[in-house]
């Protein structure tokens, strides 16, 4: 008996190194994509301002391109949270069983909700988009008052906007700005909410978005292309 609990320690402790492994490796990955993006974002920025661009499509191709950029730059950095946040998670999980510091880590039991939310995740990080919207589908499904709700939720809507299902990504982004208002990502959602409106044709909606973006945090990022969206508005 003693030989099988050693035994089923020590495919737990794998496990554990391999996750830990895991999570380290994405971390690192999707900082140095970050660093990318964000040093391709600052070279067409700079080249947008640094030339009197008179030609209106060439600008209006350079606003495009900074808008791709900061989406790029806004998916991996939320990724890079994310990960970073699941880690915190997850060596959380992991404590001594006595204050030996000799005795084995004991790894508490995720909940289902956990494990489906985390499942998913790792899909999108991993552009199985079709797996990750199942898996957030159904934690919003079985877990509705449960606390990753409106991360579920706002992935969902990324994929429906990266997959270019602007419908459902615009009704996804309204009920986040409806029932989501404290979430941490609520710059983002506005700004991909504007952006469905525009593609859609959606003009008052879209302008509504970002004078609400720019009202609320001047200071962002996202307000700076939230006035550039604006700016070229008639």
């Amino acid at each position: 008996m003693l030989q099988n609990d050693v035994y089923l320690m020590r495919l737990r402790m794998d496990q554990v190194q391999r996750e830990a492994l895991y999570l380290h490796e994405q971390i690192d990955s999707l900082r140095v994509e970050q660093v990318r993006v964000r040093s391709a974002l600052m070279l067409v920025r700079q080249t947008l301002a640094n030339q009197e661009l008179e030609n209106r499509s060439t600008r209006a191709e350079l606003l495009s391109v900074i808008d791709q950029l900061q989406t790029q730059n806004d998916i991996v950095s939320h990724k890079l949270d994310d990960s970073i946040e699941l880690m915190a998670r997850f060596m959380q999980k992991v404590e001594p069983s006595s204050p030996s510091a000799n005795a084995p880590p004991v790894v508490k039991t995720r909940t289902e909700a956990e494990q489906i939310f985390q499942s998913a995740l790792a899909d999108y990080s991993a552009a199985n988009y079709t797996l990750a919207l199942a898996g957030f589908s159904e934690y919003l499904n079985r877990f509705p008052d449960s606390e990753y709700v409106c991360e579920a939720r706002f992935w969902m809507a990324e994929i429906y906007f990266l997959e270019d299902q602007l419908w459902q990504a615009r009704q996804e982004f309204h009920t986040l700005l409806t029932s989501c208002q404290t979430s941490r990502r609520m710059r983002t959602i506005l700004l991909r909410a504007a952006n469905c409106a525009l593609q859609l044709q959606a003009e008052d909606e879209a302008r509504e978005y970002l004078t609400r973006l720019l009202n609320q945090y001047p200071d962002s990022q996202e307000a700076r292309i939230a006035e550039q969206l604006l700016g070229n508005k008639p």
